[in-house]
């Protein structure tokens, strides 16, 4: 019992980690502003599913290419798209900015 639980644990933690170092940094963005308005919503969930897209387009290039360790491209390709994100969004949300 003990086993088929790690195997199904460890990649939905592992799955966990990498969406945490990927979308964290967008919402730490909007968070720092203060509230969410509508528009900063809309914007950030167009930011993170397209950092979810362009990791997992970049991970799979990257496996296509024959890198040889899987973890740290999936830890470098998240982190640096994540940060990524989190400059394409604040540059989004201050677009939209009420005046």
């Amino acid at each position: 019992m003990s086993d088929s639980l790690f195997l199904f644990l460890f990649p939905l933690i592992g799955i966990t980690v990498v969406l945490a170092i990927l979308w964290v940094p967008s919402v730490w963005v909007l968070h720092r502003r203060g509230t969410l308005p509508a528009q900063s919503k809309r914007t950030l969930l167009f930011t993170l599913v397209s950092e979810l897209i362009i990791a997992a387009v970049l991970v799979l290039i990257a496996d296509f290419v024959g890198l040889r360790n899987p973890a740290a491209y999936v830890i470098i390709i998240a982190l640096a798209t994540g940060i990524v994100g989190a400059v394409i969004t604040k540059h989004l949300a201050s677009n939209h900015t009420p005046h």
